[in-house]
């Protein structure tokens, strides 16, 4: 009787166990679809989202064709249809009057990666891969190049999309796209959505007007006004320095006072900065002393 018991326990104890056994596999093959499917997600972002960036275009951009035209006579009796689809672009054959972009370029270098008979040729390395290879999150080339919007080469630099004269070549290291802070203005460096957590506070700001967590808004409107207020003191240093430049061709040796004898308007001036305890007086290219009263003032250097 207790030989049957046992054989009956032993039996249920072997059932359980084949049944956790079918569900830990399902767990196992779940989680393998899951991660091959985020894989495939992530490399197909990366072919759309990486490796041409084109917004869509007014439909005052688009031209025509001649294919185009042919459609339309021939579909001259599915009047419903052709109100429906008048402006579908999809449906309409067009010629798009600008050219696809590689996403992390300057406009300056775009003919440089444009497919010549199907392949990319490195810009400092020289070496040929496949078109296809430039912004597939994978390093190609020894000098970085093919990867100007990923993360993918450890020398990368990738260009924002918005680019200003006043405020200089906007580009940062490639290591810092789609890594949750918008380094770009205009937040191109940020065109996979990954966000961080927003208690991470941020103390570096990397270029004027940016640097906040993603979703990235745009304030490239915000660095326009940072770069012409640039611009403004630049140019009043540049006025500035010319008076000073002016004032050192009065000196018989202007070489004394740097550059052009621009400093040489200093040496004809004195500043003085009182504390609690000392008197400071500076004269440029003279003397500097400290004096506490009532002693004398001490030379502290020249």
């Amino acid at each position: 009787m207790n030989f049957i018991i046992l054989r009956r326990k032993y039996r249920i104890v072997l059932l359980i166990a084949f049944a956790g056994g079918i569900y830990l596999c399902f767990q196992i093959f779940s989680m393998k679809v899951l991660n091959f499917s985020h894989q495939k997600d992530l490399k197909s972002r990366v072919l759309h989202a990486g490796k041409v960036m084109q917004d869509p275009p007014e439909i005052d951009n688009y031209v025509p064709s001649d294919d185009s035209k042919d459609r339309e006579t021939n579909n001259e009796h599915d009047t419903d249809v052709q109100s429906e689809n008048k402006f579908n672009v999809i449906d309409t054959h067009y010629t798009i009057n600008t050219e696809p972009k590689v996403l992390g370029i300057l406009d300056s270098l775009s003919e440089k990666y444009t497919p010549q008979n199907g392949n990319f040729q490195c810009l400092n390395s020289k070496e040929s891969i496949p078109f296809s290879s430039v912004n597939d999150d994978y390093c190609d080339c020894e000098d970085s190049t093919d990867e100007p919007g990923t993360s993918a080469c450890p020398d990368s630099k990738f260009y924002c999309t918005f680019q200003n004269q006043d405020l200089g070549v906007q580009y940062i290291p490639g290591s810092r796209v789609n890594d949750g802070v918008c380094d770009c203005c205009d937040g191109s460096d940020e065109w996979s959505g990954i966000t961080v957590f927003s208690g991470v506070k941020l103390t570096e700001k990397r270029l004027k007007g940016t640097l906040t967590h993603a979703p990235c808004s745009n304030t490239c409107q915000e660095a326009k006004d940072v770069g012409r207020e640039d611009a403004k003191i630049r140019e009043l240093g540049k006025k500035i320095r010319l008076e000073y430049v002016q004032k050192g061709r009065a000196s018989n040796n202007a070489n004394l006072y740097g550059q052009d004898g621009a400093f040489f308007k200093l040496s004809l001036e004195c500043f003085e900065f009182s504390s609690p305890e000392y008197k400071y007086k500076l004269c440029p290219f003279k003397s500097a002393t400290q004096q506490k009263f009532p002693a004398p003032a001490t030379n502290i250097g020249k």
